[in-house]
């Protein structure tokens, strides 16, 4: 079989593999673990969910724009961004997705880690890109549904436009409202 001679395929399956297996040993370690209550969000008037604005840039773009989505799960999160990156050759249409481990410093104050795909298409070479890595950021929840973060979300692009292959990512601002 030609397909699986290239090696950027045999890549691709590769990390697609570790990530399968990391979330299936993560969703297995989430179910066994007794979770306290959110500490933060008022239970009785919102869920702990986030929906809201990523304004970000990086070292492999120079403007990112997303709409960002955050499901909490117990102490746990999901985010996923879908938005436009751009630098001086391409634009990037993409869908980010993290899973968070979310820890509380103070009331109100947490901080957050995990690990992330992201694909999406570029124009100017017109193919598909492919990264993984992980987002690390800071949050900060009011006592009204409003959250502000700033995170940082570093990936190895497995394949995508010609220079965007290798190490890249992006750090950006966030303003969320929690319902």
């Amino acid at each position: 079989m030609h397909f699986f001679k290239d090696n950027r395929v045999k890549r691709i399956l590769f990390i697609l593999t570790l990530l399968l297996l990391s979330f299936n040993a993560l969703s297995q370690s989430v179910d066994s673990i007794s979770v306290e209550p959110e500490k933060v969000a008022d239970s009785s008037r919102r869920s702990g969910d986030a929906f809201g604005f990523r304004l970000g840039a990086g070292p492999d773009r120079s403007g990112e724009f997303d709409v960002t989505w955050q499901k909490m799960l117990g102490r746990y999160r999901l985010e996923v961004d879908l938005g436009w990156a751009q630098n001086d050759q391409w634009g990037y249409l993409n869908i980010s997705t993290a899973f968070h481990f979310h820890w509380y410093i103070v009331k109100g104050l947490a901080w957050y880690v995990g690990p992330g795909v992201n694909l999406g298409w570029y124009f100017g070479d017109y193919h598909f890109g492919l990264g993984a890595g992980f987002q690390l950021g800071i949050e900060y929840n009011f006592s009204f549904p409003l959250q502000f973060s700033i995170d940082i979300f570093p990936r190895y692009n497995i394949f995508g436009a010609t220079d965007a292959v290798g190490l890249g990512g992006s750090g950006a601002l966030s303003v969320r409202y929690l319902f």
